[in-house]
C-alpha cells in the first residue's frame, strides 16, 4: 500500500536544500514510520502519476520503434535517505501493465541510487540497452506499440539493503527481487523528494502511422475495436474479441455471460473535443445482450476527461428488454452546461471528457448454461451544437424509447380485463 503523499506542484523553498528551486516541482513526503514491516511483505511504496500518453499512431506506440531515439529524464534530489542510499523510481508504463506481478510488468523503470548530500541530479536516458545500463534501468516485456503509456515516479520501501533476496543494479535484463532492484527506503519519516523539469523526447518521429485527428462527428479513436483495445480501458472482465459472435466478421467488445464481475464494462479517457463546435453530445452503438441477459442497470456515462466524475449517466435497461437476443442501435445523448464545459476545457478553447459504457450488480452464469453475454461494436461519440440538433422529444411507452416512425405493438386483453401502457413524452 502507499504510505506516502505528494503535494501539488509548489515553488516554495525547503530548508533541507541548500539551493532553492528554479521553478515549480513536485514534493513526495512519505512517512513510513507506521508501516510495520511484518504487516507490509517487507517494504511500502509512495508515488505520483506524472503523465499519461494516449499513441497517436495506428500500430501503437510513441512513434518510434527505434529506443535509443526515446528518452526519459527528470531532476531530482532527496533528503531522509539510509547510510547505504535508496533508489528513485523513474518509470514508463505500457498499458497492459500488471503492477501486482513483476512476471507481467510492461514497464521500462530506472532505479539510481542516490546517497545523502545530492542537490538536483538528472536520473533517465534513453530506452536502449546503453541507456539504460547508464542510467540504472531496467526493461520488463515493454512494448513499443501499447495503446497508452504512464509516467510515474515512485519512492519504494522494498528491496532495502540488507534484507532477504536483495538485489543491486546489475544489468537491463538482469534478477530482481519483485520487480526491484537497488535498495528502498527504510521505515523512516523525514523523507523528502522533489522532481522537476520531467521530459520525454522522441527523435526523428515517424510519418506514416499517424492518426488524423478526430471530428466532430467521431471523437472517439478505435470505436470499432479493430485495433483491439487500443485507446480503450477495460475492466473486471470485459475485452476486445475476434470471436466468431460479432455482427460484422470484426472485432468486438466482449462481456462474458459466465465470468468476469458484476461491472465489468469499459471506457475511453482523454477523449479530445473543440468546445466551438458545440455542447451536445451523442453517443451511439451497436449492441447484443443475450436473450438471458440480466443487470441492475446498464449505463452509459458521460464523464470529465479522466473519468473520474460523472455529468450524466442514463440507463438503458428498459430498452434492452425490447431488444434482448438481437443486435440493435442504442443512442443516448448529453448537453453539456456551462459549468460542464468549464470542467472539460478549464476555460481553454479545447477540453476532454471520457465515455463509459458498463452494466452494475450483473448476473452470470458459470456453467454457460443460460445466454448473458453482452456484445458492442462500432461506438460513436458526435459533437453538435444544441441549436443544430434542435428540440429533443422522445416518446417511451412503458418505459422504452421508441424510434422514429416506429410503432408499437399492444397486447389486447382478454375479455372482461384491462391493460395498461404508460405513455411518456420527455423532452431531452
Amino acid at each position: 500500500m502507499s504510505k506516502g503523499n505528494y503535494a501539488a506542484v509548489t515553488s516554495g523553498a525547503n530548508a533541507l536544500f541548500s539551493t532553492p528551486p528554479a521553478s515549480g516541482y513536485l514534493a513526495l513526503t512519505p512517512n513510513a514510520t507506521t508501516e510495520p514491516a511484518g504487516d507490509s511483505w517487507g517494504g511500502w511504496w509512495a508515488g505520483a502519476t506524472l503523465a499519461t500518453i494516449n499513441t497517436e499512431y495506428t500500430a501503437g506506440g510513441l512513434g518510434q520503434s527505434d529506443l535509443s531515439k526515446i528518452s526519459l529524464t527528470a531532476k531530482v534530489r532527496v533528503r531522509g535517505i539510509p547510510a547505504t542510499g535508496a533508489a528513485v523510481i523513474l518509470k514508463l508504463v505500457a498499458s497492459g501493465d500488471n503492477p501486482n506481478a513483476a512476471a507481467n510488468y510492461k514497464r521500462i523503470q530506472f532505479e539510481p541510487n542516490f546517497l545523502a548530500g545530492n542537490d538536483w541530479t538528472t536520473i533517465g536516458g534513453t530506452l536502449d540497452t546503453a541507456g539504460l545500463t547508464t542510467g540504472k534501468g531496467s526493461t520488463y516485456n515493454f512494448p513499443t506499440t501499447a495503446s497508452s503509456y504512464e509516467v510515474i515516479v515512485e519512492l519504494s520501501g522494498f528491496n532495502q539493503y540488507g534484507t532477504a533476496g536483495y538485489v543491486a543494479y546489475n544489468s537491463p535484463t538482469g534478477a530482481s527481487n519483485g520487480g526491484r532492484k537497488n535498495p528502498g527506503f527504510g521505515f523512516t519519516s523525514g523523507i523528502r523528494v522533489e522532481v522537476d523539469d520531467v521530459k520525454m523526447v522522441v527523435t526523428d518521429p515517424a510519418t506514416t502511422g499517424y492518426v488524423a485527428p478526430t471530428t466532430p462527428a467521431q471523437l472517439l479513436r478505435n470505436g470499432d475495436f479493430n485495433s483491439g483495445d487500443a485507446n480503450w480501458t477495460t475492466f473486471n472482465g470485459s475485452y476486445v474479441s475476434f470471436d466468431p459472435w460479432s455482427e460484422d466478421s470484426t472485432g468486438f467488445m466482449l462481456i462474458k455471460g459466465w465470468d468476469g464481475g458484476i461491472d465489468a464494462g469499459f471506457k475511453q479517457s482523454a477523449i479530445s473535443f473543440t468546445s466551438a463546435n458545440g455542447n451536445y453530445f451523442t453517443a451511439t452503438f451497436r449492441a447484443k445482450f443475450d436473450e438471458s441477459y440480466q443487470a441492475g442497470s446498464t449505463i452509459v456515462a458521460f464523464m470529465d476527461g479522466t473519468g473520474g466524475a460523472n455529468f450524466k449517466e442514463i440507463d438503458i435497461s428498459s430498452e434492452i428488454k425490447k431488444y434482448l437476443g438481437q443486435w440493435h442501435t442504442y443512442t443516448t445523448s448529453f448537453l453539456a452546461s456551462t459549468a460542464d464545459l468549464t470542467t472539460m476545457t478549464g476555460g481553454a478553447a479545447t477540453g476532454t471528457m471520457s465515455l463509459k459504457i458498463q452494466p452494475l450488480n450483473r448476473v452470470w452464469d458459470t456453467t454457460g448454461a443460460a445466454a448473458k453475454s453482452a456484445l458492442f461494436d462500432n461506438v460513436v461519440l458526435s459533437q453538435a451544437t444544441a441549436a443544430s440538433v434542435g428540440p429533443q422529444i422522445a416518446v417511451k411507452v412503458d418505459g422504452v424509447q421508441q424510434a422514429v416512425n416506429s410503432t408499437a405493438t399492444l397486447v389486447s386483453p382478454l375479455v372482461g380485463k384491462t391493460t395498461s401502457y404508460s405513455v411518456k413524452i420527455e423532452n431531452q
